[in-house]
């Protein structure tokens, strides 16, 4: 590329999204493993949710880097595309996926004296993560700690295609956008109408495709000229309406099951109904425009900590099954003696400080030394 893009904030945003998918594991693996736990609140089950805007995300900058290079070197060159998503995606995908698979039930775990049995058959869900289909095999089985590596699956299939698509079809990327959002949730959601709890619709439903087709539309808008200043979408007063708004996402959607009022019923079935996809991916576009193009953004997560939060939250994500399992396992029949929110509070002290310290050293001694390869690949 004749220059590098870079978007500021978007770290803090990765980290507070990791994050999530940390407390939202954190506590069904406790609350499964008799601990005390707040898995009954909204705040602690929003796993997909962050999951969703990593999608939102990965389709916006992807999408904008390929039309920088589009415009920049008048073509894209597919062959580098994939090289870079490799050097950054795989070694750490494959790292934890052989961990997981072998090391950890037939060496580690036996060290320390911990017996462990997987729940799915051993050489079929094995063939389908390595062959970079996590998310088949969870359509499968339950693939415990490594349930998580379903999404990096999703995107690294969604990259597969799209490059070649923008490339061979820009003119027609506003058609292949609308077209990949309507043709997923309608699909989808006539699967579980028609073909409730089934493989097929588990895995349809895994490949969340139209969520980084509207990140795409994101990008497409802010490459093609659109402004923050002046426009009455990102002024203060809608910037609240929204944030309030992806908060109500986070902190009141489960417990809104049990109300009755009629306020409760509409929401729950704006939740269920194929417009919530599209109404919640929607406010994720607009966070991070906001949040990197708004020069009068009321929040700003442009610091020094989030930076470095997030520039380690790929390793927060990856390794925050293994890290949580291991604090519970270590540490959580010796604290359970303490108040409970005593309890939670060092839990995640422990947790949030393992995970940091080993994503800090993979990054650095690991992943950061694999990256370098980049540039003598490109």
């Amino acid at each position: 590329m004749a220059q590098n893009v870079y978007f500021s904030g978007l770290n803090g945003l990765r980290f507070f999204a990791a994050f999530l998918v940390v407390v939202t594991h954190s506590e069904s693996i406790r609350a499964k493993l008799g601990f005390f736990n707040i898995s009954a609140w909204s705040v602690s089950r929003n796993g997909g949710l962050a999951v969703q805007f990593f999608f939102v995300l990965s389709g916006f900058l992807i999408s904008y880097l390929l039309f920088q290079e589009k415009q920049n070197t008048n073509d894209i060159n597919v062959r580098h595309f994939y090289l870079r998503r490799i050097v950054r995606i795989w070694p750490l995908y494959y790292l934890l996926a052989i961990t997981g698979l072998f090391l950890l039930p037939n060496i580690i775990l036996p060290l320390i004296h911990h017996s462990f049995t997987p729940e799915y058959p051993l050489l079929p869900a094995s063939a389908l993560i390595l062959l970079l289909l996590p998310n088949l095999a969870n359509s499968f089985w339950e693939t415990n700690h490594l349930h998580s590596l379903w999404s990096i699956g999703v995107e690294e299939q969604f990259y597969l295609v799209w490059a070649p698509l923008v490339k061979y079809f820009k003119r027609f990327f506003l058609v292949i956008c609308f077209s990949i959002i309507f043709i997923k949730i309608g699909v989808y959601y006539w699967m579980c109408e028609n073909m409730p709890d089934t493989w097929q619709t588990r895995f349809i439903g895994s490949l969340q495709f139209e969520c980084m087709a509207i990140g795409g539309l994101g990008a497409y808008w802010l490459f093609h000229g659109g402004k923050m200043i002046g426009n009455p979408l990102f002024r203060p007063l809608m910037q609240v309406i929204v944030l309030g708004l992806i908060g109500s996402l986070v902190f009141a959607s489960i417990e809104l099951d049990q109300n009755s009022a009629w306020w409760s019923q509409m929401w729950r079935l704006l939740f269920r109904s194929p417009l919530y996809p599209i109404c919640s991916n929607l406010l994720f576009v607009y966070l991070i425009l906001n949040v990197s193009q708004n020069p009068l953004r009321i929040v700003d997560t442009n610091n020094k900590l989030l930076h470095f939060l997030g520039e380690i939250s790929y390793g927060i994500y990856m390794y925050h099954p293994l890290v949580v399992h291991f604090v519970i396992l270590f540490f959580a029949k010796k604290l359970a003696i303490l108040p409970d929110w005593l309890f939670l509070t060092t839990m995640y002290g422990l947790t949030m400080s393992a995970l940091i310290l080993v994503s800090y050293l993979s990054y650095n001694y690991f992943e950061k030394p694999i990256l370098k390869l980049k540039q003598k690949l490109t």
